[in-house]
This record gives C-alpha cells, sequence and structure tokens, in this order.
C-alpha cells in the first residue's frame, strides 16, 4: 500500500464526521425543533380536522418559507464550516502537508455533507409526520409533502455549493459570506435594473410584466410554483449544485496555499467583481437619484457618480483590507462610473424609443386592446381569475387598421404629455393597453392615456364589432357557466336592491337575451349613459365562486324583458350617482 494509499484510508466518513460534531449537533438540534417539537406544541391539541389538514400541508410545504430559508442557512453553514481551515494559514499548512490529493479531500468532504444532512433530514421530516399521524391526519403517503422534502433537500445542496465555491474563491470567511449574497442575489439585482427601465425611464411599459423566477436563487426556484413542489426549480437546484462545486473543485485544485488569509485568491475574479458591482452600483444610483429628482438628467450622473465611486472605493479596501487602499485603481474605478452613466443614459434613450415606437400595418397580425384599470366584471381563462388584459390578449384579435394606428400614435404622444403633468387628475382620459401581435411571432404591449376625443373619432366604429366585444364581454366564452348550471344564481343590482335567484335553466334565456341587446353596445352609448342596472351570474367551480357581471342600459329591451318574466327586476327609482357605469364612462361623472 503506497503512503497516499494508506493516508486516504485514513481519511474515512467516520473520522470526518467525527471531526465535523458541531456543525452535525447544531443542525440536528435545529431539525428536532422543526419537525419534532413544533407540531407537538401546536398542532397535537388541533380539535378541527379540516384545519390540521391544511397547517399540516402548509407547514410540511413549500409554502412554509420558514423552512427553507433555515435550509438553505444550514447548507451556508454546512460548506463554510467545511472549507473554513483554507482561510487560516496554520491549518491550511497542516491539512495540506498530509499525503493526500486535493480530489480525495474535496470529494470526501462534499460527500460527507450531503449525507449528514439528507440522511437525518428524511428521518426528522418522517418523524413529524408520525407525530402529526396520531391527530388522524395521515400525510406519511402524501406526494406533495414528499416532493417539497425534495425541494428543501436541493435548497441545501444549492447553497451549499453557492458558498463552497465562495470559500474557495476567498480567502476569508466574511468575504466568502458576501460571495455567498453576491452569487444569489446578483440575478434579482439585474432584474431590479430591468425593472427600473420600464418602470422609471418609459410611460407606456408597465413593470410588472418583466419579471421571472431568478434562475441562479435556490430559494426563487423553491417558492416558482406557489405551495406545490416545483419540479422544475428542483432540477434547477440541481443544475445550480453541479455547475457550482465542478466550479468549486476546479478553483480548489487551482488555488495557492499561500493566499490563505487574503480576500480573493484569483486576481481575475477581482477584476470580474469591481466591474460587476460598480457597473451596477453606478446604474442603480443614477436611477435612484434620477426617479428622486423629478426625472433630472443631471441629478441621474451624479448618482452614478456617488454610488458608482464609493462602491469602489469600498471594494478596493476589502481586496487589501487597508483603508488606505481605497484610490488604488482609481483611474479604472474612473472608467467604470462612466459606463454606469453610459447605461443610464442609454437606458434613459431607449425608453424614448420605446415609448414612441407604433408598429407599421405590415409589421401586425392582429391587435388587442383592454382597459387598463379597474374592470367591470371578473375575467376567467380555463381555472383562473385573470385580467381584462390576459383575457384580451386570448379572445380578442383586431384587424391591424389604420384607425386603430391613427389611436395608437396620438396616444403615444398624450400619453408622453400627461405622464410628465405629475399634477394632472387625467380626467379627460381614458387609460387603455394596446396589445400588438406581430407578424414574427412576438407581442408587444403598451398602455397609452386615450382621450376622450380620440376615443369617440377613432374608436367607436371598432367597439362596434364583434371581434372587440367578443374579448370584452365574458358572456361569448362561457364554457365554465355551461358546465355548472346546477349551481347558477342571477342576481340584478341596481344601487339599491338586489333581487336573486337560483335557477340554472335560466341562463340560456339570459345569454340569448343579452347577446340581442349588445349589438347595440358601441363606445358612444358607454360614455353616455349609465347602466340601470348589473346582472351577476355566479357559480361554483372546483369549490370555488365564481361570478361575471353585465351592465344593463335602459335601452336592453330584450334583457329587461327577461328580468321581468322571471321576476328579478327592480324598478325602484334612483339618483345618477348609485348607478354603476362600464368602463368609458367618464371619471369625473361618478
Amino acid at each position: 500500500m503506497t503512503p497516499e494509499n494508506s493516508s486516504l484510508s485514513k481519511l474515512s466518513q467516520t473520522e470526518i464526521t467525527k471531526r465535523r460534531k458541531l456543525p452535525i449537533a447544531i443542525m440536528l438540534v435545529v431539525l428536532a425543533i422543526t419537525y419534532v417539537f413544533i407540531p407537538i406544541l401546536f398542532f397535537l391539541n388541533d380539535p378541527d380536522e379540516a384545519v390540521s389538514v391544511k397547517n399540516y400541508l402548509a407547514y410540511f410545504t413549500n409554502e412554509n418559507a420558514v423552512i427553507s430559508f433555515v435550509i438553505g442557512l444550514i447548507g451556508v453553514y454546512f460548506a463554510a464550516s467545511t472549507f473554513h481551515y483554507l482561510h487560516v494559514p496554520r491549518q491550511v499548512d497542516f491539512y495540506e502537508s498530509q499525503p493526500i490529493t486535493r480530489k480525495s479531500r474535496f470529494n470526501s468532504l462534499v460527500l460527507n455533507n450531503l449525507v449528514s444532512f439528507v440522511v437525518p433530514y428524511i428521518i426528522f421530516v418522517f418523524l413529524g409526520l408520525v407525530i402529526t399521524a396520531t391527530t388522524g391526519v395521515n400525510l406519511i403517503a402524501n406526494g406533495q409533502v414528499w416532493g417539497s422534502t425534495l425541494a428543501y433537500v436541493v435548497v441545501f445542496t444549492a447553497f451549499y455549493a453557492i458558498t463552497s465555491l465562495a470559500m474557495l474563491i476567498t480567502g476569508n470567511t466574511a468575504i466568502a459570506m458576501l460571495g455567498t449574497i453576491f452569487f444569489a442575489t446578483l440575478e434579482w439585482i439585474i432584474m431590479v435594473v430591468v425593472n427600473s427601465f420600464y418602470s422609471e425611464f418609459t410611460v407606456t411599459g408597465d413593470s410588472t410584466v418583466h419579471t421571472w423566477t431568478a434562475f441562479t436563487n435556490p430559494w426563487s426556484q423553491c417558492f416558482s410554483s406557489g405551495s406545490q413542489p416545483s419540479y422544475r426549480g428542483i432540477a434547477v437546484n440541481l443544475l445550480i449544485t453541479l455547475v457550482y462545486l465542478l466550479l468549486a473543485y476546479y478553483a480548489y485544485q487551482h488555488r495557492k496555499n499561500e493566499l490563505a488569509g487574503t480576500a480573493i485568491v484569483y486576481e481575475w475574479i477581482k477584476q470580474a467583481v469591481k466591474v460587476v458591482v460598480v457597473l451596477l452600483a453606478s446604474t442603480i444610483g443614477a436611477v435612484m437619484v434620477y426617479s428622486m429628482t423629478n426625472k433630472s438628467v443631471i441629478g441621474g450622473v451624479l448618482g452614478a457618480i456617488i454610488v458608482g465611486f464609493l462602491m469602489a472605493f469600498i471594494l478596493e479596501i476589502i481586496f487589501k483590507f487597508d483603508i488606505i487602499a481605497w484610490k488604488n485603481h482609481f483611474a479604472e474605478s474612473a472608467i467604470l462610473v462612466v459606463l454606469g452613466i453610459g447605461v443610464f443614459l442609454g437606458l434613459r434613450y431607449g425608453g424614448h424609443q420605446y415609448d414612441t415606437w407604433v408598429p407599421s400595418e405590415d409589421q401586425l397580425a392582429s391587435v388587442a386592446l383592454a382597459t387598463s384599470e379597474d374592470s367591470y366584471s371578473n375575467y376567467y381563462l380555463g381555472n383562473k381569475e385573470t385580467d381584462a388584459e390576459s383575457y384580451a390578449k386570448v379572445y380578442m384579435k383586431l384587424s391591424a387598421s389604420s384607425q386603430l394606428l391613427a389611436l395608437a400614435k396620438k396616444s403615444t404622444e398624450n400619453t408622453i404629455v400627461e405622464r410628465n403633468d405629475y399634477d394632472g387628475d387625467h380626467s379627460g382620459s381614458e387609460m387603455l393597453s394596446f396589445i400588438y401581435r406581430l407578424k414574427n411571432g412576438k407581442t408587444q404591449v403598451r398602455s397609452y392615456y386615450v382621450k376622450r376625443s380620440d376615443l369617440k373619432t377613432y374608436f367607436e366604429g371598432v367597439s362596434q364589432t364583434a371581434a372587440f366585444k367578443k374579448g370584452f364581454f365574458p358572456i361569448y366564452h362561457d364554457a365554465a357557466i355551461q358546465n355548472n348550471l346546477d349551481s347558477v344564481t342571477f342576481s340584478y343590482r341596481n344601487g339599491e336592491q338586489t333581487i336573486q335567484r337560483q335557477n340554472g335553466q335560466l341562463y340560456q334565456e339570459f345569454k340569448q337575451s343579452y347577446l340581442t341587446d349588445l349589438k347595440q353596445w358601441d363606445y358612444n352609448l358607454a360614455s353616455t349613459k349609465k347602466p340601470i342596472g348589473q346582472v351577476d351570474v355566479s357559480w361554483r367551480q372546483n369549490g370555488k365562486k365564481r361570478k361575471v357581471s353585465y351592465p344593463v342600459y335602459a335601452s336592453y329591451t330584450k334583457t329587461v324583458a327577461f328580468l321581468k318574466k322571471n321576476k328579478l327586476y327592480s324598478s325602484k327609482a334612483l339618483s345618477v350617482n348609485k348607478q354603476n357605469p362600464i368602463e368609458f364612462y367618464p371619471n369625473q361623472d361618478y
């Protein structure tokens, strides 16, 4: 047996475990509190079985953000405690003098850490489920629970891998923790910059739709499907684990022992970190001050200079552990700040281009319009409640007429003026979303303040078309109601009185009457007349109550006749302010 093999036989999993008693003991205490003591203290005395099922599922599945957070921290702690010796010169000299390859040491340590967590974790989850089963709520065979358990395991492995890389490219544990935060949050920070483009530099964009699930953050992946375990998220976290462990292994193979105790052991990583951090800091600083100074370009430039240089100075101090080092590489810092200013100015220019863009008729396949403010009715797509814009994206397909494009161009100009008028009340305009479906397969959405005078000129003809009405009134797509007629309830509200009847058999007659009356609906009617009342059609679907609403105008003779025939009509006289208008009615008259 060679000396190296002899040493390898001593680096057994048992020996590694003995050396790691404290981290493992802390983990066992945390798991015991989480999966044994808390279920005993809070759940065993719950008398309501239905509540117990809901509580237990929420506790053992992805709904419990606390568990995911704790498990992520355990992963960070395990990696930090495992590779901490590389940051202490005397310990590095001791361990690296042993006749054992770095490959063998790395593989043995990683394997020990993963097994030391996964096996006890599964045992404690099972114990927690056994405890809950004593209350009569047996979730031991529940797939959602075990799917979430798997999701939590890969949260641990992903954070363990991320922190391992941070530990192996640095020479100081505190700096490594900053590195872990950097790796786990970088994509979130980039997302903030992307959203700032739509929220701060455009007036026709919507920042809420330009987000995504951060691929490089294990917690985001864990919760990417709500309370259900995300198997896509599990796969992504496994990929994070593999990639970061491979990078950590490479970093370990090439790091120099004499750099233990320094901030970062690879010079090129220092440069990469500085470029990314200073660029982002100067850009975010510019956006923040730009926003706080009422869109002042000078303010944005000053924000980039102050925040960018401050971050550059802090990084230089960290790299050298010397406060005097703040002035190192000043020219490099200045170049990065100037680039940050360039990004800021680029965002501002891009925002102007974004706002003034209107596609040509040749580029468009179809268009949809939707009200961007509170809608007169609920909308549903399949089993899920949605909004007017999402509904129109599916069901409204208007031809790309010159009238629509003229309305879009005028609305673009009006929106820029109104958005920059911070004291304006916009009472002369209606907020509409234009959904452009391009022939290249892409979809672009713009939100405009549309003048009522322009609506009268360019939109009235569009509002009379069947294509518009089919994407605006839910009665055209009522499969959910038709499949649940036994639970349908009619309610007629006229502001002071509500009359209700549960009778699904009446629905077909109501639908026919209302569709006949809808032929007369257009922008002129909606903008000059208030409804005399409103019909609410509600039903139950998959245990949930659903409801859609339909305005009734005095000229809707077929619908009024239906209501009177079925004793749903109220003829009580009402003051105008108690009648609920549909969209397009002037706001100041509410």
